[in-house]
């Protein structure tokens, strides 16, 4: 692969520059040569290439430490999201909500979060079903809010299979539905959210939604321990206390 990216970059081909810079950063270790692929990045991005914006965007924030550097960052971000990159629009809604290289706007990142959700980036789909069932900088609409989370969660978002788990545990209108949570949670535990774990060892603990199974309690609460999940460490520790 990288043969011919290489080929194609050196006959100047923007996007083969951004392939080859690529390579160059996420390859096998072997391979990775930081140095010359924020090079390659930095010509895609010059000759106009979003992929080529959005790589070098993320090769200068690996090192950015003033302002300046900050506001390169997000520069390069708002030209690789004006070309639709649903990456680059997530990370621009991510700056924008803190304030770093751009303008503090919570209401600006709210719709930049929104946008990057439609286009299909599950994080963004997290975080503005978040908004939405907060009412966060937006106007609160918990139904909608809550089929964004679980777009994302079928999707194989982890943290989002969590938080709809925690959903069917509340009560609200219906009572709490545990045994649709432990689904939710068992999908988010496998996928390596300490959260998710956690959540499904209690109610094996519990018996709620499952069998009451200690055995089963302990191995989730351990995932969740190793993980450095200090919660489910006590939990975990006062299981073996009580043998």
């Amino acid at each position: 692969a990288i043969k011919w990216a290489r080929q194609a970059a050196d006959a100047g081909s923007a996007k083969a520059q951004a392939l080859l810079a690529y390579i160059l950063t996420y390859g096998p270790e072997p391979m990775r040569d930081l140095e010359n692929a924020q090079q390659w990045y930095a010509r895609s991005a010059a000759a106009g290439c979003p992929e080529g914006n959005l790589g070098y965007a993320l090769s200068l924030a690996r090192r950015a430490t003033s302002k300046e550097d900050r506001r390169h960052v997000a520069e390069h971000l708002r030209r690789a999201a004006e070309a639709e990159l649903p990456t680059a629009i997530y990370l621009l809604a991510v700056m924008t909500e803190r304030g770093v290289g751009v303008t503090r706007d919570p209401t600006a990142a709210a719709k930049l979060y929104q946008h990057a959700a439609e286009r299909g980036h599950r994080s963004a789909q997290v975080r503005w079903g978040l908004a939405l069932m907060e009412g966060r900088d937006v106007e609160q609409d918990r139904v909608a809010g809550e089929s964004w989370l679980r777009r994302a969660a079928l999707a194989g978002d982890p943290q989002a299979a969590a938080l709809v788990g925690n959903l069917y545990v509340q009560s609200g209108a219906l009572p709490p539905n545990y045994a649709e949570a432990a689904n939710w949670y068992r999908r988010a535990a496998d996928a390596g959210d300490t959260a998710g774990a956690r959540a499904l060892g209690s109610l094996y603990l519990t018996g709620a939604g499952v069998a009451q199974n200690n055995e089963e309690a302990a191995r989730w609460l351990r995932v969740a321990a190793e993980a450095g999940d200090q919660a489910s460490q006590v939990d975990l520790a006062n299981l073996v206390l009580e043998g």
